[in-house]
């Protein structure tokens, strides 16, 4: 469990069963955290989960610009850094994969040499509130290397849109750790806002948020990304480059998500013939109990199962997004795996 001081950024050192520390990305707080029991080790689970909410608090890191504007302080809930990582961790957009996917895990080795971080970037939340958003465009000029965003005025005003609120674009790289706050319009202002895209920002892996924020920066609207790079190729850079392969995968990575593909239709084939068999058997458990007098337990689970379908129906969704997780986690597993067997092929041959 961790708690913040803010106001105070020089205390550093134990104090009986705390460790206090300067915050690594905001200045002016301290951390203060128990002491760690060095004769517990992890689960393999346990160690997944603390690589992936590790990657995450990382990448807060390098989004830090952004996460200030779209978690702003305001005296009563974590900002900055910290409110990123609480509200995406609970999202399942980042997930830890094994580097070398063979190796049994080791609890007595570092878990950063046994895990690498994935990120799902069109799904990272960099704001949330309830502000009304503002509509907003965003285009990308290649060859001008700039981003266009475009709104236009709305005059839909009210208790809970004020003329003066103002939108924000965030530009990330995740290849080149690159973060751009832009500031756009106010609410009742139309017009395009260009930012120009320094040279060392790669446009194939470039991500832009766009949320909106009252005139004093707080509250906010929820973000949303507006401009998504492609996610899989920063995926597969940081693979090879945890896996440390000896051969570059620029040129193989439409095959790469081509195989990763087939091997993500083969196991939804294998679940739709067990999902099909469990059916079946359950149909002739009901056949057999209908036989043998049971027709009112039938029925009645039946009508359960009925009502289920129903609940089912209602909250699908809000059960989208952990099924979405679950399908990101799934296809960066199969990639890992993908990525592996190649380079045991490469030092094979």
């Amino acid at each position: 469990m961790r708690k913040r001081i803010v106001g105070c950024s020089s205390v550093r050192g134990t104090l009986l069963d705390q460790v206090h520390y300067p915050h690594p990305f905001e200045p002016g707080v301290t951390v203060v955290r128990l002491l760690s029991n060095k004769k517990v080790k992890l689960n393999e689970t346990v160690a997944k989960n603390d690589a992936a909410f590790g990657g995450l608090g990382r990448e807060g890191g390098y989004l830090l610009p952004g996460a200030k504007v779209g978690f702003p302080y305001t005296g009563r809930e974590a900002s900055g850094h910290s409110r990123f990582v609480g509200v995406n961790a609970v999202t399942g957009v980042s997930t830890a994969v094994k580097i070398d996917p063979e190796t049994p895990y080791d609890p007595e080795q570092s878990v950063s040499k046994q895990y690498t971080y994935l990120i799902d970037y069109p799904n990272l939340i960099l704001a949330a509130g309830k502000v009304p958003p503002i509509a907003v465009t965003v285009t990308l000029d290649r060859e001008a290397r700039k981003i266009s965003c475009v709104q236009a005025a709305d005059t839909t005003l009210g208790t809970n849109r004020n003329p003066d609120d103002v939108g924000y674009c965030v530009l990330y790289d995740p290849t080149s750790k690159t973060c751009i706050v832009q500031r756009l319009r106010a609410r009742s202002e139309e017009g395009s806002t260009s930012t120009a895209i320094p040279a060392n920002v790669n446009l194939d892996t470039l991500f832009a948020y766009v949320f909106t924020a009252r005139a004093n920066g707080k509250p906010t609207s929820d973000s949303e990304c507006k401009l998504q790079g492609d996610s899989n190729l920063v995926a597969i850079n940081r693979i090879a480059k945890d896996m440390k392969l000896k051969f570059p995968l620029a040129g193989a990575i439409d095959k790469l998500n081509a195989a990763v593909d087939m091997e993500l239709a083969r196991r939804a084939t294998e679940r739709e013939r067990l999902r099909e068999a469990e059916e079946e058997k359950r149909e002739e458990e009901k056949a057999r109990r209908i036989a043998s007098g049971e027709n009112a337990a039938v029925a009645a689970e039946e009508r359960d199962a009925l009502l289920d379908s129903i609940l089912d129906d209602v909250s699908g969704v809000a059960d989208a997004p952990d099924e979405h997780a679950r399908q990101f986690d799934e296809r960066m597993q199969v990639l890992a795996d993908t990525i592996f067997t190649l380079k045991k092929k490469h030092e094979s041959g």
